[in-house]
């Protein structure tokens, strides 16, 4: 996802401190963020701080089809967004 503010990527540290805590599975968050954007620092640096920073992967900026690829990986997408309409999740 693109870093807008109602996407609400920042909730993904508290989110996966929570699932890491209450299962005995493995999770892991996949983004796409620009490494050297702010909310991405943000994100984390509250990761480190809930010390769940080595379960989310940062693949930076990716076309569709590496996204596809990303996605095969994957067995569900989180799409924490607070508000849309014109987006599609490939």
């Amino acid at each position: 996802a693109a870093p807008y503010p109602h996407k609400n990527l920042e909730i993904i540290p508290d989110i996966l401190s929570q699932l890491t805590s209450q299962s005995q599975a493995t999770f892991n968050f996949h983004v796409t963020l620009p490494p050297d954007h702010p909310l991405t620092r943000r994100i984390m640096a509250r990761a480190y701080a809930l010390k769940v920073e080595r379960q989310i992967f940062n693949h930076g900026p990716v076309s569709f089809q590496q996204c596809a690829a990303i996605y095969e990986k994957c067995a569900i997408v989180f799409h924490p967004s607070l508000f849309e309409l014109f987006s599609a999740t490939y």
